[in-house]
């Protein structure tokens, strides 16, 4: 179906329900395209790569976490997350926008533009991190004495002025892979960060670094760029660029900012909802307490990488259909989006739900089970995460950060307001369930607000019977718990085994999705 028939049909003012069958057409168009295999194997790089650096970062948590005491573990994440809000100032959007201005630029060739885009971003960023890096170094001990209540806390933080000088090179290298479309490099600048951590972390543990060795394991993860990507980049991906002119002109500076500076909201707000409830932790309750909190949340967010691994993928992706007008193929790719994601995450969050102390009580030991219950919130806070994560890729690609921006800004003041009046007295639980408030706004903040720029049909009747199909998956689970007298783990895995079964005879019944549809995404795949 051409754009000019869709024009058609919503200018004879038909109703939405009778258009959507139009759409439907698209679907089918969609699914006969490369952009299906494209988005579908990019999606299963970025997420196999993810989900490796998820474990290693896990592993990463373990090692603290048995090598530390819970105090001393909270004080790495509190500092983690008090400093996290600065990373935002320092790249200030920029990395969003070089990713958008590759994607935009490379279909026309214009690879002068793309190395002008690339020298401006790193020297800027740069620079902006001297500055913050020497604010960062005046006041450590400022910061150790009044805010965590610990001496050592002045070396962390000295250690962290020093990455911020870094950074650039590792996010700038993450852009211009996402915006040229190479998956396997863009993931693997975070799984080769989080091994060379993990390794050189273990090495200072072993030689009594203590608390220190997790950052000076950073700090040797930094230097990775140099050696590995920077090589990389010219080999595979722009050989040419040693020999382009580049020119950092006014439209070039203000192309890049008027997509950035919204996008910085929109990391304010993202920082605000990943970081704000450990630093109100931090400030109202115990070290300890923020170290139960940070066994639950990174445990809750393996869960974000599905979400992740669909976004990083579907935002280059929607500027290249956006940019060639292919929007009857946008809209398609988008409704086959919405309904796949929340059919895969649903099983996954569910696990966490019925299994949060088996699960907590295997990873971290007995002294973590008390976030048993934050686990629990915190995995329905992932299914709302999703598709707020699939909106907001959506709007980047289309070049309207604007409305990212704006949800997310929304979504991080509800956050905020619940930790305030929910931290002094439930502590992290509080914390978890205002965190899944602010989800929930951004979610229904989102729908809204996309249907006004791509027209698509919700697939609302696909996922009420998801929704149905989860309770066939709890109520199995359930049920089947009360039938075995097996060791815990092996139960766990035979009754997750039967609900997931459950789970996939639901969807085929209700119609959630057909046989027929799966075959033809496998066949393009």
């Amino acid at each position: 179906m051409t754009n000019t028939v869709f024009f058609i049909v919503n200018m004879q003012g038909l109703e939405y329900k009778n258009i959507h069958l139009y759409i439907l057409q698209d679907v089918k168009e969609f699914m006969h395209t490369d952009y299906t295999k494209k988005a579908v194997h990019g999606a299963i790089v970025v997420f196999v790569m993810s989900i490796l650096a998820s474990g290693f970062g896990y592993i990463l948590r373990l090692m603290l976490a048995k090598n530390l005491i819970p105090s001393e573990f909270g004080l790495v994440y509190a500092v983690i997350a008090c400093f996290g809000l600065i990373y935002i100032f320092q790249h200030l959007g920029l990395n969003e926008a070089l990713t958008w201005f590759i994607a935009t630029h490379r279909l026309r060739e214009q690879y002068s533009r793309i190395k002008s885009a690339i020298v401006f971003v790193v020297c800027f960023q740069t620079f902006t991190a001297i500055i913050l890096g020497l604010v960062l170094i005046v006041s450590a001990d400022w910061f150790a004495v009044h805010y965590f209540g610990n001496s050592l806390a002045a070396n962390l933080v000295l250690i962290h002025a020093i990455l911020l000088v870094l950074l650039p090179f590792e996010t700038v290298f993450q852009s211009i892979f996402q915006g040229f479309h190479f998956m396997h490099l863009y993931s693997g600048v975070n799984l080769v960060r989080v091994l060379v951590t993990l390794v050189a972390t273990y090495g200072f543990l072993s030689v009594g670094f203590g608390v220190l060795s997790v950052f000076y394991g950073y700090l040797v993860a930094a230097l990775v760029p140099f050696v590995v990507w920077f090589p990389l980049f010219l080999r595979r991906i722009m050989p040419q660029y040693s020999n382009l002119a580049y020119t950092v002109d006014k439209k070039l500076v203000s192309d890049l900012f008027s997509f950035g500076v919204p996008v910085i909201f929109t990391s304010v707000a993202g920082i605000v909802m990943t970081y704000t409830d450990t630093i109100m932790l931090t400030g109202y309750r115990s070290l300890e307490e923020v170290g139960l909190y940070n066994a639950a949340v990174p445990t809750a967010s393996l869960l974000w990488v599905i979400a992740s691994s669909l976004t990083i993928v579907t935002f280059p992706i929607t500027t290249e259909l956006w940019e060639k007008k292919q929007h009857a193929q946008l809209r398609a790719g988008i409704e086959l989006l919405y309904k796949y994601a929340i059919i895969f995450i649903i099983p996954f969050a569910l696990t966490l739900y019925i299994y949060p102390d088996l699960i907590l009580r295997t990873l971290f030991g007995e002294a973590y089970m008390p976030a048993a219950v934050v686990l629990q919130v915190l995995s329905f806070g992932a299914v709302l995460y999703t598709i707020g994560k699939v909106n907001d890729a959506i709007f980047l690609g289309i070049g309207k950060p604007r409305i990212s921006s704006r949800i997310a800004i929304t979504g991080a003041v509800f956050n905020i307001v619940g930790n305030a009046v929910l931290i002094p007295s439930y502590g992290m639980f509080g914390a978890a369930i205002s965190t899944v408030a602010g989800f929930l706004v951004m979610l229904i903040s989102g729908l809204y607000s996309i249907r006004g720029v791509v027209l698509f049909r919700i697939p609302w009747q696909e996922w009420f019977s998801t929704l149905v199909s989860a309770g066939f998956f709890l109520g199995v689970v359930e049920y089947t718990k009360t039938l075995f007298d097996l060791p815990v783990l092996l139960e766990a895995v035979l009754c997750l085994v039967l609900g997931f079964a459950a789970y996939l005879i639901g969807l085929i019944l209700l119609r959630a999705v057909s046989i027929a549809e799966v075959r033809s995404i496998l066949a393009r795949i």
